[in-house]
């Protein structure tokens, strides 16, 4: 279980900050949830055209099982659906359409 909190913990703490826009809109707070998305799926599409990055975060997070960061997405997803930041919602969408894309892939290989 510790290595599953240390594997996510980045996670854990952005997911927390994407809870806190339900409660918290301020607009610079929203900037920052636009830069932290913005690098995540800039991070995800270049491991969906490098496999070999692909295969290394996989190695990378061997010990916390993929339904972990799906819970995260789903409720980044959820959250900026419900406080009606479609853009947002959409960039998690696809950058949780590309993990799962991404983890069946490297696991045909």
């Amino acid at each position: 279980m510790d290595k599953i909190l240390k594997e996510s913990f980045v996670d854990i703490i952005a997911t927390v900050a994407i809870i806190g826009s339900i409660f918290y809109q301020n607009d610079t707070y929203i900037i920052i949830l636009w830069v932290y998305t913005g690098l995540i799926l800039l991070g995800k599409i270049m491991a969906l055209f490098m496999p070999s990055l692909a295969h290394r975060a996989s190695k990378s997070t061997q010990d916390a099982p993929a339904w972990v960061f799906h819970v995260f997405y789903a409720l980044s997803c959820a959250c900026f659906l419900y406080i009606g930041k479609w853009y947002l919602a959409g960039a998690w969408i696809l950058v949780w359409s590309i993990s799962i894309y991404t983890f069946y892939s490297s696991k045909k290989n």
